[in-house]
């Protein structure tokens, strides 16, 4: 039986794990769930390309009419409700469920490691001064809890209208969204950091391919504290942190 292999995307991480499986003659759909997701993947060939947010009932549709019998789950850490949904799936239709995880990275003392945004916001509202937040757009409506957040808080998003739009209805000023490429260097972070007097960054635990190392960097060569969201914990089952591993494993699976 041929193989038809979903990979949940919108990860750099992910967008390789298409291109190999591609390349080894697999049937790719990639999936995704923004119009960013799909452009990246847009100079992979060979694949099929869904635009779609799935919740249960739409990911069971998509699945069987696509005849996918193996899912990759390549999201990204923090997309706990896909995850999720793609497990409850696959054991529903009985198709193989395959983990990706992005590797941690290590970090240094000044790292404070919190449970979810609620607990991030009363850390930081025991900190005076201006707050850095590189958690992205969704839940930004959280900081709306931070003792005077429309001055003290800066929030790094991408130069998107959507992303922007999102911040700005919280009730930060333009100068204090901060538009970019979602990919900055240890000197970007440095300088965004001195530049607003940031007193604390907020951020999540989203590996090296999500600029984690840099921002960790930062923080220690500036002596400020890292205020660092933990991942969600989820029973992935088959799951590996080795994109080649990721690839053996498709290649191994017996889809009758």
């Amino acid at each position: 039986m041929t193989k038809n292999i979903t990979v949940f995307s919108g990860t750099s991480d992910s967008v390789y794990i298409i291109k190999k499986l591609a390349e080894d003659g697999f049937r790719v759909i990639g999936s995704v769930a923004t119009e960013e997701g799909r452009k990246m993947l847009s100079s992979v060939s060979g694949i099929e390309i869904s635009e779609e947010r799935l919740d249960f009932p739409k990911m069971c549709d998509f699945l069987k009419r696509t005849g996918t019998n193996i899912v990759v789950d390549a999201s990204h850490p923090y997309a706990e409700n896909v995850s999720k949904t793609a497990i409850e799936a696959c054991k529903s239709l009985g198709i193989k469920y395959i983990r990706y995880e992005r590797p941690s990275q290590h970090c240094g003392e000044n790292c404070i490691f919190v449970e979810n945004y609620e607990e991030a916001v009363d850390y930081v509202n025991k900190i005076d001064g201006n707050i850095l937040i590189t958690t992205g757009v969704n839940n930004i409506e959280k900081y709306k809890e931070v003792s005077d957040y429309k001055n003290r808080i800066y929030a790094r998003v991408l130069d998107n209208e959507n992303s922007f739009n999102k911040a700005k209805n919280i009730g930060l000023s333009d100068d204090h969204i901060l538009r970019g490429s979602g990919i900055y260097t240890l000197e970007d972070n440095i300088d965004v950091i001195k530049r607003y007097n940031i007193k604390a960054l907020v951020t999540k635990d989203s590996g090296k391919a999500g600029g984690f190392i840099e921002k960790i960097k930062s923080t220690e060569v500036l002596n400020i504290p890292a205020i660092i969201i933990k991942r969600p914990t989820i029973d992935y089952g088959t799951m590996t942190e080795d994109i080649d591993e990721v690839i053996d494993l498709v290649g191994r699976c017996d889809v009758g």
